[in-house]
């Protein structure tokens, strides 16, 4: 938390924000993604993780009060990108199901998702997330899609 005479503190707490998400991207996350069939008799330690990483990515909450607009656009979509990134690996692995007991193993999950993602983005100015250029574009698109396809309430 500490920083020189001459550093913007706003820069360094953005940065510690982006940090702490991608602090949860661990050996055990990249094994798991780098993994094609899933692993029959590895399936409970899978779980575990994944949910262990999707409740601790829902519970993650930011001080944004010192955050530039720029910087809330950076830390806040990666939140969600990242939540919809282990859901994509909780399917890769058929841990998805409409019979979860568990939220984060749901379907619909993604939609829930793109409606934290939508209303992040009401709350910023649309110069914040256009600054970040194509890259921030494309994580939206990939992260809202959801909501355009139709299904059932």
């Amino acid at each position: 938390t500490e920083y020189f005479d001459d550093e913007d503190p706003t820069i360094l707490a953005g940065f510690q924000c982006i940090c702490q998400l991608f602090a949860l991207l661990d050996e055990k996350f990249v094994e798991l993604w780098r993994q094609i069939a899933p692993e029959v008799d590895g399936s409970s330690s899978v779980v575990q993780n994944i949910a262990s990483i999707q409740h601790d990515l829902n519970a993650i909450s930011f001080e944004t009060t010192g955050l530039s607009d720029i910087q809330k656009a950076d830390v806040l979509v990666t939140q969600q990108w990242l939540r919809l990134i282990f859901w994509q690996a909780s399917m890769r692995h058929g841990l998805v199901s409409s019979a979860s007991q568990d939220p984060v193993f749901y379907y619909d999950y993604p939609i829930l998702i793109a409606k934290a993602l939508c209303e992040v983005m009401s709350k910023l100015p649309i110069n914040a997330v256009v600054v970040h250029g194509s890259g921030i574009v494309s994580t939206v698109s990939d992260v809202a899609h959801p909501l355009l396809i139709p299904h059932e309430v």
